[in-house]
């Protein structure tokens, strides 16, 4: 559970005072999320189709305008399949990501049984190695080093809670990040749609101001 016994806790606050001893308790290390790279970029959009030049011919303004309003209509249908793409890439990606998390936080507890058991195992060697030399060691160094085991044991086993907890908090942290990354590549995806869209209708306002000229050209305007 990580509380250790009040006697325990009493030797460990002395062992973890003293430099001497405390540079041989364990030291757990939290999993992070920075530095993680975060693979979250959407995929290159298709560009927005550019304008084909409009042809200048005899026309009236009505004429110039209903060309521009019909290439107009084009582009804002272009432009909403295009921004339809890309929010639906995003939407798919995101809710992928509900699952990874799921999935991260249920593979916590068996990582920790396996901790557990892989410190026990640690536990149990180094007992076993020191029983055979007891009597080389002599009684006083065999109970240091036998403590010394014990001490190691209890801050690792004691440290395990917090490494739970940590982990299961870096399954949600992972899930903010990417999250995070998703949505600036969706809005920068967006942002290359809208400057596509603006260039476009930029270029079919030229056009039209070409045959609104021509128009005057040829006496069809005032």
């Amino acid at each position: 559970t990580g509380v250790v016994p009040a006697e325990l806790k009493a030797i460990m606050d002395k062992v973890a005072a003293n430099p001497a001893l405390k540079a041989y308790l364990p030291k757990i290390t939290l999993p992070t999320v920075n530095g993680v790279t975060v693979n979250g970029r959407i995929g290159a959009i298709e560009a927005v189709e550019a304008i084909e030049a409009v042809q200048v011919e005899d026309a009236c303004l009505v004429a110039a305008e209903a060309k521009f309003q019909e290439k107009k209509t084009q582009l804002d249908a272009a432009k909403a399949v295009e921004d339809g793409k890309v929010t639906t890439t995003y939407s798919t990606a995101v809710a992928a990501l509900v699952a990874d998390e799921t999935s991260c936080k249920a593979s916590v507890p068996a990582a920790m049984t396996a901790a557990r058991a892989a410190i026990q195992a640690q536990i149990d060697k180094a007992y076993a190695d020191l029983a055979p030399i007891k009597a080389t060691l002599g009684d006083q160094l065999y109970t240091a080093l036998y403590a010394l085991v014990g001490i190691q044991a209890i801050g690792a086993f004691a440290g395990l809670p917090a490494l739970e907890a940590a982990s299961i908090s870096a399954c949600t942290a992972t899930t903010t990040a990417k999250t995070t990354a998703l949505r600036a590549a969706r809005d920068a995806d967006l942002a290359k749609v809208n400057t596509s869209y603006t260039a476009a209708i930029a270029a079919a306002t030229a056009a039209k101001t070409k045959l609104v000229e021509s128009c005057h050209n040829q006496g069809g305007g005032q």
